[in-house]
């Protein structure tokens, strides 16, 4: 099921995980996540004053992102099946890569910066990874 609200400027997909998706619509997401979701990265980059060279997004089956020591950020065409604050929560956790290439204290005290929530988000993903994940592959 779509649900799509103008006025808050967000489409809400209702998937089930136990039938693969129609090719059509993976390729209709994918391409949906590569048109909007750079631009909002970039977003939440200012607003965090990081410099980002490159964003890709690709069809990562393991993990949701990458970062690497150029400053490109690799993200899963998958995000946009997530509810806002976890990909966005994504989104932080590769940008505080920028500073950090590792899960150090200073990297997760820094992530908590960009999100105060760390901790729950970070648990939430976790249940839903096996499931989204999952979803279109052909």
């Amino acid at each position: 099921m779509v649900h799509c609200d103008k006025e808050l400027k967000r489409v809400r997909l209702s998937l089930d995980s136990s039938i693969n998706l129609n090719p059509q619509i993976v390729s209709i997401l994918k391409q949906f996540a590569k048109d909007v979701v750079p631009e909002y990265v970039k977003v939440l980059a200012r607003i965090r004053q990081i410099e980002v060279n490159k964003i890709t997004i690709r069809n990562q089956r393991r993990c949701w992102g990458s970062c690497s020591d150029g400053r490109t950020l690799s993200l899963n065409w998958r995000l946009v099946l997530l509810p806002p604050k976890l990909h966005d929560y994504i989104i932080f956790h590769e940008l505080a890569h920028i500073t950090h290439l590792d899960h150090s204290f200073k990297y997760w005290d820094l992530l908590q910066t960009y999100d105060s929530k760390t901790v729950r988000h970070d648990m939430q993903i976790t249940r839903l990874a096996g499931s989204i994940l999952a979803l279109g592959r052909i």
